[in-house]
């Protein structure tokens, strides 16, 4: 079911600072119901050691708590906002990019961060810039984006590629592709031409294999019988 005109030109908004604020109050209490629970067990031996580490956790569990109260009770925002205007993400840019300089959209799988902390985002929504627009309105010229640079853009030739992390923002994927891939269409004047149903990179590399292994399987059919390479009949 296509979208409307009018329905084009909502704003569409994901990742909302108090539903990610609210979601780290179970953390917190967990980690303040560990601290207790050690502190008591400490203090309930008849020559307690040292509570250091108890105490530890309990206050980085009320420090978790209170960030998380104080989030909620600030000014609601969004990480992602998806406009008539162009995609304002938080972890990109801290401004609009219009639809004009977004060349080209689709999905990949997208990975963030290193080791325990990694996050691995499946058939990720991305967003293709130019580089010169990513070099005069997104980078920061800092010794660190010039050394380890950053895994929220990837570079494709000529191109940066923008990957929306859905799992960093508790979103879902094909909610935020249902809100882009309309409206890139609407406004974007590099949508024109482009193929009606966008599929991302696994799926493209899946159905090459699947052509090919018919196209041999189509091939052996019309060569005539003989001797394969180990003496036996095909």
């Amino acid at each position: 079911m296509s979208a409307t005109s009018d329905e084009l030109r909502d704003t569409v908004r994901f990742g909302s600072s108090r539903r990610l604020s609210m979601q780290m109050i179970p953390f917190a209490l967990g980690i303040i119901a560990l601290g207790v629970v050690l502190l008591w067990l400490e203090l309930s031996q008849p020559y307690p050691e040292s509570t250091a580490m108890a105490w530890l956790i309990l206050a980085g569990g009320l420090a978790f708590l209170i960030i998380a109260l104080v989030s909620h009770a600030r000014k609601e925002t969004h990480s992602l906002v998806i406009s008539p205007f162009g995609v304002l993400y938080d972890h990109a840019a801290k401004h609009v990019i219009p639809w004009s300089e977004i060349t080209s959209i689709g999905r990949m799988d997208a990975t963030h961060g290193t080791g325990k902390s990694r996050t691995r985002a499946r058939n990720a929504v991305y967003l293709t810039i130019g580089e010169s627009y990513y070099r005069a309105r997104i980078f920061e010229d800092t010794f660190f984006n010039k050394v380890f640079g950053s895994d929220f853009f990837l570079n494709k030739g000529d191109d940066i590629r923008i990957p929306v992390f859905h799992p960093l923002i508790s979103e879902k994927a094909d909610d935020i592709w249902a809100a882009v891939e309309p409206r890139w269409r609407a406004f974007s004047e590099h949508a024109k031409g482009s193929p009606d149903n966008l599929i991302n990179e696994s799926e493209a590399s899946l159905t090459f294999q699947s052509l090919a292994h018919e196209a041999g399987r189509a091939m052996r059919t019309l060569l005539p019988k003989g001797k394969n390479r180990f003496g036996r009949d095909q």
